[in-house]
């Protein structure tokens, strides 16, 4: 309700019926499931539209059930999904972004009013760097929790390993309030500054801390210090950077002994031109050519092999090993980051890959895809076979793309991409290729396709009329051809 029409409803003077409550007693509510009903305001300075929030967050969550949106105001959303699992995954997956906008998230109640709903606290991961070893424990990660918000979780992979190089803490903030830069610890520490990064870190104010604005927006700030920008108190600093293998040492071994980690290479020079001759399937071969087409090989043995482009493209390396090829892209005065992967085909390696793969992720609003063979599927209808697919298998997929802030780009043509032909009935089918990608790469090619490439192993992307331009790849070859606007 408006602000002032509320103000004038206070004052009336209320006489006759309007004095007596109306009953409600026995009313059964379709519009509202309480149980499995979300209540999401996305913090943006306009109003965003409806479908286009519902859009993205349907690619983004893709639950196993229904999902019903429905607008209640300005950037506030009803989401009802078909199944309690559904909800609880993507409250587990929180903090949510749409673009650098902060999308929070509560349980729907029937009281609620529309236009009247508080969100007052939002989930995130932090990492507490400069931490004295013997305060790698639990005891001291739900302190440390409930002194910057409150405690919600610790990731363990940082708490047990004292070489790692920060903790990881989940904790609820209020939004409302400043963030919190650092924890200063007692004379027991020798009075020590533990610093706090946070991951998937929304716009915020510089000036004052909160979410839900930017410096240019804040009052106090252009009240107080007009436009110098010298006294700033918070920036992009308390963003966590990268965590890519954040709990890895500083042994050499420590990248050898796990092959899914990608080897680092220089963000700034363009890979050589040069291509040696392959000596092993999981040598990278990178080399500028004069095919009209940029290609990504995999080896004979189920692993990344090369990648070539054409010479009007430049490429720069940003890792590689033979599960992951990562790359930025420029041409035509575009540019994306590109990420090929080939998922592991052992079972048992599963987990660690999904953790490698989460690693790649940076937070920044630099376009991403990740295209590839990555040998799972994200729903049971993806899955054809005498037996379902392991669920646990799935789960782990979807987390890892939620982490990472990707969406499926989804596809025409035929339902499956793979199959494994045995005697009927125990053949096996399913859509293990895909391109998956953030939400910046949408709003750069709006106007995607994306095709079963007919009875191979793969898919292709192309654009809408006029201009098409595809993206390809196979079992053996990615083919990239100007995705142009």
């Amino acid at each position: 309700m408006d602000d002032n029409l509320e103000k004038l409803y206070a004052r009336l003077s209320l006489g006759g019926k309007e004095t007596t409550p109306l009953s409600t007693d026995g009313i059964i509510s379709d519009q509202i499931n309480p149980t499995l009903s979300l209540v999401g305001k996305l913090m943006a300075p306009r109003v965003i539209s409806f479908d286009q929030i519902s859009s993205l967050f349907r690619r983004l969550w893709s639950p196993k059930s229904t999902l019903s949106c429905k607008p209640l105001h300005d950037n506030v959303i009803l989401f009802t999904f078909g199944n309690i699992s559904d909800k609880k995954r993507v409250l587990l997956g929180m903090s949510w972004l749409f673009d650098k906008y902060l999308l929070l998230l509560k349980d729907a109640t029937e009281d609620m009013i529309s236009s009247n709903i508080e969100f007052s606290t939002c989930p995130f991961w932090i990492q507490l760097h400069g931490l004295p070893l013997g305060l790698f424990t639990k005891s001291f990660a739900e302190r440390a929790g409930n002194y910057i918000g409150t405690y919600l979780d610790v990731h363990t992979d940082s708490m047990d390993s004292v070489v790692g190089k920060f903790l990881r803490i989940k904790v609820d903030i209020d939004i409302h309030k400043p963030i919190c830069r650092i924890i200063q610890l007692d004379k027991k520490f020798k009075n020590s500054t533990v610093y706090l990064k946070y991951e998937r870190l929304p716009d915020f104010c510089f000036h004052c801390g909160i979410i839900g604005h930017v410096l240019k927006d804040c009052d106090d700030y252009v009240t107080k210090h007009g436009t110098d920008e010298s006294q700033l108190q918070f920036g992009n600093w308390l963003r966590a950077a990268n965590i890519t293998n954040p709990f890895a040492s500083n042994r050499p071994s420590s990248s050898t002994n796990n092959p899914d980690i990608p080897k680092n290479a220089p963000h700034d020079k363009p890979i050589s031109r040069s291509m040696p001759p392959p000596t092993s399937p999981s040598t990278i071969i990178c080399a500028n050519i004069s095919a009209p087409l940029l290609h990504l090989f995999y080896g004979r043995s189920k692993r990344l092999a090369a990648l070539l482009w054409k010479k009007n493209v430049t490429v720069s390396l940003r890792g590689y090993n033979d599960r992951f090829i990562d790359v930025d892209v420029t041409f035509d005065s575009s540019h994306f980051r590109l990420t090929g992967v080939y998922g592991q085909p052992n079972v048992s390696l599963r987990p660690e890959f999904w953790r490698n793969f989460q690693r790649l992720y940076t937070p920044s609003n630099t376009p991403w895809i990740c295209v590839g063979d990555f040998n799972e599927v994200l729903k049971q209808s993806e899955f054809s076979g005498v037996r379902p697919r392991a669920q646990w298998q799935i789960n782990l997929f979807r987390d890892a793309i939620a982490t990472c802030n990707l969406t499926d780009m989804g596809y025409c043509g035929r339902k499956f991409t793979w199959q494994r032909l045995y005697v009927y009935p125990h053949t096996q089918r399913g859509r293990l290729d895909r391109c998956l990608c953030n939400p910046s790469f949408l709003r750069l090619f709006p106007r995607h396709k994306i095709y079963k490439a007919g009875k191979i192993h793969g898919i292709r992307v192309t654009k809408s009329a006029p201009s098409i331009s595809h993206l390809f790849f196979s079992r053996m070859t990615l083919y990239f051809l100007g995705m142009l606007r």
